[in-house]
């Protein structure tokens, strides 16, 4: 090549270059249409943005430089909105104050190229999702989950033809309270695109035909019915979404066996089908599910012999298997588990199963959740954990288990999150559990025969639960400033001693505290109140002493037992602000004065609904926290958990009241359990209460429905009581001769008394009537009477 050539060659090709960055130049500096700026420009005014997320959006500027906004790199053209809220689940608190909130404007229609439409964890305070989305003809996804939109869903979203991704999951009431609900689902039909569709927390109770519509999609490949209300699962005679890989259909009601239709599903990879209420035997065909990775059959009905589950054609692809709370049977073995070597999460407890493993069993997997609860894997702590290094949840509850556990375990380099090993024999000491990082956030030692001082904990624990073992211990330690994470605390039935140290005031998250039987005393320290979101507080059955604190009203406290303790002094006036006390049990101290009038005020207690819906606290990621209370009533103390949102309880016996039993607690209608006795009442029962110390209780009242032993040590009479109110002492008559008083007297004796009421009336009526310094004198005693009573309750 010649020198001319050559340097023709470099001119064209730094020419060809300057042309390409040029042309680059322009691409990256291709601005948004005025009309589609003007159209965003609408769009926000109807918005209320209290983060100010849309400050980016200014009036001439550029719009695909503003934030969410996504344009085509060549015409300019709005291709995509994602609003979605930056709101971090794990904590409600700033749900409201990040998500825009307001109404949508149907200036998007403007968007001719609009693809993608990302609406979701938002806040739109309960409207109607607007029917003009379903002119938005150009999505091929749309996403308005969690955004706070209720009433039914528009039929009109089926014109979007060419949709491949629908998501209007809904909330199921942790952040609002909203339905969105549907009538039918015969919109789906003309979707013949739509590969993902996310119906979550939508009603389809009036959608009957929501599996023959769903059948006609085809291309759907991930499905997500949960907490639908659904109460029925139709045969299907011709599948034809087979090409789903996902199916979700748990929490709703289907009162059935897991349909044949199901099987014929054989690209599924995800099955869930938790607590759908399904029963019956697995089928054989379950097996033929080859390319299952994750299984989820979490509290059904279900029963037969669990082997079969593990001799599927999918133990090449499994991963994760939770069968628990279901009632299978049958016992497991080594072999079942040979060819398990993808499986990493295998939950199974409430089975009552037997895994039969040789002592020197090594497992082929590596798990990282282990849920064997209920099973009989004792009584030797089992030796193949020690294999499994990277689990992070362990429950072995209730698995038969009566050894001590060995030093290698608590030396496991893995970082144990769940660790559930109650109800069993395990005896021995537990040494400190510091942990790394997020070790140890919730521990459930409950129920075995643990002795020594209480162990250390992780200062990221969430839950602990140390109760019915033989902890012992001058004091409690004083080092809860280092565990600030604690919402739960159970230590009840153990040997601890000492005072409840001040250091426990630092667990501001502290929702239920529980130290019921031990021998603690001493007075409540009041950092206590520190914890202001305690619920539960149960320090019943030991030996502390002093009045009951003032600042236990500034609590939101819902159950308060301080039963058979030594409190002394008048119940303060200051517990009337918990307004949310379900059940109060104050029972065996040594408390008097009266019984504070404004009860009243326990807005719990005066209602006659209550929840039949166990109490959870959801602080981990394994499960849920379930409150538990113990109840006296009739003489009986049972533990309540399941149906203590039923229960609603105030129990005063065995203390030293006294005075009057206050008219304001005929305001407790909700009230399953009243008990007063054992005190020193007197004077007249309310009788809208049903009962009166000198009379009969009335028939039809509201303690007709209560035991009698509620009232013992007051002097009462009458039903429910066997003591008979009436008296049968004879009058002497007058004139001295028996049998003659029994006579009313003629008409004589009805003159006589019609004549001296108006004597009597008129003479004291005329006096006040006809004399102006009586009537002077007369209504100045009614005034000063009048001003001495409002001084004396002033």
């Amino acid at each position: 090549m010649g020198p001319v050539s050559f340097l023709l060659l470099v001119f064209f090709t730094q020419a060809t270059i300057s042309v390409g960055f040029g042309s680059l130049a322009n691409l990256n500096n291709v601005l948004c249409t005025e009309s589609e700026r003007h159209a965003l420009l609408n769009f926000q005014q109807d918005l209320v943005d209290p983060s100010n997320r849309l400050s980016s959006w200014v009036p001439g500027e550029d719009c695909c430089k503003w934030t969410g906004i996504v344009c085509n790199n060549s015409t300019g053209h709005v291709m995509e909105i994602k609003l979605d809220s930056p709101f971090d689940w794990r904590t409600a608190d700033n749900y409201k104050e990040l998500a825009l909130q307001g109404k949508l404007n149907p200036s998007l229609l403007n968007l001719k190229q609009l693809r993608h439409l990302d609406l979701s964890w938002n806040y739109f305070g309960g409207i109607q999702i607007p029917s003009f989305i379903g002119s938005l003809v150009s999505l091929n996804y749309l996403n308005l989950s969690y955004a706070g939109f209720s009433g039914m869903v528009p039929p009109h979203i089926g014109n979007l033809t060419n949709l491949h991704s629908l998501g209007l999951q809904n909330s199921d009431g942790n952040f609002y309270a909203a339905e969105l609900y549907v009538d039918n689902l015969q919109w789906l039909h003309s979707l013949s695109s739509l590969k993902y569709l996310d119906l979550r927390n939508v009603n389809l109770v009036k959608a009957s035909d929501w599996l023959l519509s769903l059948n006609t999609v085809s291309s759907l490949l991930q499905l997500h019915l949960s907490q639908c209300q659904l109460d029925q699962i139709p045969s299907l005679e011709n599948v034809n979404f087979t090409s789903l890989t996902a199916i979700d259909i748990s929490f709703n009601n289907f009162n059935s066996s897991i349909p044949s239709w199901m099987f014929n599903l054989t690209r599924l990879e995800s099955l869930s089908l938790t607590s759908s209420n399904f029963k019956g035997e697995l089928s054989d065909h379950f097996g033929n599910l080859c390319n299952l990775k994750e299984v989820d059959m979490f509290g059904n009905n279900l029963l037969g012999d669990i082997s079969k589950v593990f001799e599927g054609c999918y133990f090449d692809s499994l991963m994760s298997l939770d069968l628990s709370d279901n009632q299978f049977s049958g016992e497991v073995s080594d072999i079942h588990f040979s060819n398990l070597t993808k499986l990493r999460a295998l939950w199974a407890s409430g089975n009552p199963m037997i895994l039969k493993v040789s002592p020197h069993w090594i497992p082929p997997f590596h798990l990282e959740e282990i849920g064997l609860g209920s099973w009989k894997v004792g009584p030797l702590f089992p030796k193949w954990l020690r294999s499994q290094s990277n689990f992070t949840a362990l429950d072995l509850s209730n698995a038969g288990i009566s050894d001590v556990i060995p030093t290698w375990f608590w030396n496991l380099p893995n970082y144990i999150t769940f660790l559930n090993l109650s109800h069993n024999q395990i005896s021995g000491e537990i040494p400190d559990m510091p942990g790394h990082g997020y070790d140890y956030t919730s521990i459930f030692l409950a129920s075995n025969q643990f002795k020594g001082q209480v162990p250390r904990i992780s200062f990221n624990t969430f839950e602990l639960d140390l109760s019915q073992n033989s902890f012992t211990g001058k004091e409690i330690p004083n080092c809860w400033m280092n565990w600030t994470s604690l919402r739960v605390i159970v230590l009840n039935n153990n040997n601890l001693t000492g005072e409840i140290p001040s250091s426990i005031g630092n667990l501001h998250d502290l929702a239920s505290f529980h130290v019921r039987n031990n021998n603690l005393h001493g007075s409540l320290p009041s950092s206590l109140q520190n914890c202001e979101w305690l619920s539960t507080i149960d320090l019943s059955i030991n030996e502390f002493t002093g009045k009951l604190p003032k600042w236990i009203g500034l609590l939101k406290l819902v159950f308060l037992n301080l039963r058979r303790n030594k409190f002394t002094g008048q119940i303060p006036f200051e517990l009337c602000h918990l307004s949310s006390l379900q059940i109060m049990d104050l029972a065996d101290n040594n408390l008097s004065g009266s019984i504070p009038r404004c009860f009243y005020n326990f807005l719990a207690m005066t209602s006659e609904e209550h929840s039949e819906k166990a109490i959870f606290y959801d602080f981990d990621l394994y499960g849920l926290f379930r409150e538990e209370a113990f109840v006296v009533s009739k003489g009986r103390e049972d533990k309540y958990s399941a149906i203590l949102g039923l229960q609603s309880i105030l129990d005063l016996c065995n203390n030293n009241l006294s005075a009057k039993i206050p008219e304001e607690l005929t305001m407790l209608k909700g009230l399953s359990s009243l008990n007063l006795s054992g005190n020193h009442l007197n004077g007249k029962i309310p009788e809208k209460l049903g009962i009166c110390l000198s009379g009969e209780i009335p028939l039809s009242t509201q303690i007709q429905s209560l035991d009698a032993s509620g009232f013992i040590g007051n002097e009462l009479c009458g039903p429910p009581f066997t003591k008979s109110c009436s008296r049968n002492e004879e009058t002497t008559p007058i004139d001295g001769v028996a049998g003659q008083g029994e006579s009313d007297g003629g008409p004589w004796f009805y003159f006589v008394v019609a004549l001296g009421y108006v004597i009597g009336f008129w003479g004291a009526y005329g006096l006040l009537l006809f004399s102006k310094p009586w009537r002077t004198v007369y209504f100045r005693f009614l005034d000063t009477t009048w001003y001495k009573i409002q001084d004396c309750f002033s």
